[in-house]
């Protein structure tokens, strides 16, 4: 007698979805107590004690410090169990964690900084951070999540709060801004009547294209982009005719035109 659509299998079925989860929950509820952890991560005087079997499962460089994988002579972290991580941020590690041990990472507060994370003009550059961590520490699941949060989360911050996510991204290896690169540009030009009318944000805008090449080069292909679009948006509004198109000389200038700057 097969069991396939009965209740019994769908009571299986959901037991079985939820058992990664009771499992995480039952780990992080050892964390926070202090129980069975046999790995310390360092960061600036913070000492987070965790599990081997989370971490390494989610990170193939954490795997890779806690069984000598970097094939060095003398492996200190896989001697002592204990990871020093002195470039990162230790609230960012922390928030790492929470994502490794199945918690939304973006729902904690930083009130040492008075920061509200339920605000979510706050969000957009954690997603950033964590992205970064994830691509730095091998996590493809927290790349995957933070890259998808991104998205929402900068219809809803501030022109001031997406100028600051243009700096910090266009800051990053090539990695991290591929994949979040075109989110942020595409939200530029669609505030870009919002930022122009405040004369702070325009010469935030205008410093931005002048100084970094790759943000202005990106800003100018998805311009000509919209154009092949829309052949008469953008244009004949800013006295441009056809025979000024830049395409052979995306000059910063050029570039500033389209934003009527």
């Amino acid at each position: 007698m097969s069991t396939r659509g009965s209740p019994l299998q769908k009571a299986w079925d959901d037991a079985r979805r939820a058992r990664p989860q009771i499992a995480l929950a039952a780990f992080k509820q050892y964390r926070d107590e202090d129980r069975f952890t046999d790995l310390t991560i360092v960061c600036h005087g913070h000492e987070f004690k965790c599990h081997k079997v989370i971490v390494c499962a989610q990170s193939s460089f954490f795997a890779a410090a806690c069984t000598n994988g970097f094939q060095r002579k003398s492996f200190q972290e896989c001697l002592t169990s204990k990871v020093e991580l002195p470039d990162d941020d230790p609230y960012h590690i922390f928030l790492l964690l929470e994502f490794l041990y199945g918690q939304a990472y973006f729902m904690w507060n930083d009130t040492r900084n008075g920061l509200d994370f339920d605000n979510p003009r706050y969000l957009p550059r954690i997603h950033i951070h964590l992205y970064e961590l994830g691509d730095k520490y091998h996590i493809p699941e927290l790349c995957r999540v933070a890259a998808s949060c991104l998205g929402p989360t900068l219809r809803w911050t501030s022109s001031q709060q997406l100028l600051s996510c243009v700096q910090l991204i266009y800051q990053r290896e090539c990695t991290i801004a591929q994949v979040l690169r075109g989110e942020i540009i595409s939200r530029i030009i669609s505030r870009s009547a919002d930022i122009v009318q405040d004369e702070e944000q325009k010469e935030r805008l205008v410093k931005l294209v002048h100084e970094n090449e790759h943000f202005r080069e990106e800003l100018f292909r998805a311009q000509l982009h919209n154009l092949a679009q829309d052949p008469t948006g953008g244009w004949n509004a800013r006295g441009m005719g056809r025979d000024d198109s830049p395409c052979s000389n995306h000059t910063p200038e050029i570039g500033l035109n389209w934003f009527g700057i």
